[in-house]
């Protein structure tokens, strides 16, 4: 025999209501009424179709329930329509996507931090004979990013 349990609040429903909801006989449902017991599956299913608890499914949708609207929320106040429970696959993998394409730009970028030009000032002693500030005037400050490229075309 089946373990059963008390129907509590639910023995207050017609048989032909009790048995519509558990998919049985008129027979069996009054059955259940008069002994104010049903097979303890049965009084899982009336409390998942009645208050939309999922705990009776599993304990890790305790806190979750479906709501007569037919949208799953939860204790905090979140709620899903059917409609964007099908879409977090595609979700997923758009933030996947992006995700991926973050990490490229932010590679690139950095690449490209790297190669930014730094301009080197140097303070040197010179004798005072040997060259002029008009000398100066021919050469071309030299960067760290101009050093690179001479070296990687070398």
């Amino acid at each position: 025999m089946e373990h059963m349990e008390p129907l509590g609040g639910f023995a207050n429903l017609s048989a032909q209501s009790l048995a519509r909801l558990c998919f049985v006989s008129v027979r069996t449902a009054r059955r259940w009424l008069r002994a104010g017991m049903a097979p303890k599956l049965a009084v899982e299913w009336l409390v998942l179709v009645h208050r939309g608890d999922l705990s009776k499914i599993n304990a890790q949708w305790s806190e979750w329930c479906l709501r007569r609207d037919g949208t799953l929320g939860n204790a905090h106040g979140w709620q899903f329509t059917v409609h964007e429970i099908m879409a977090i696959p595609f979700l997923q993998s758009a933030l996947s996507a992006y995700r991926v394409e973050v990490r490229r730009l932010r590679d690139k970028l950095k690449r490209s931090q790297a190669l930014q030009p730094v301009t080197v000032t140097m303070t040197m002693q010179l004798p005072a004979t040997s060259l002029s500030l008009d000398d100066f005037a021919t050469f071309e400050p030299i960067t760290f990013l101009d050093a690179a490229r001479t070296s990687a075309t070398a």
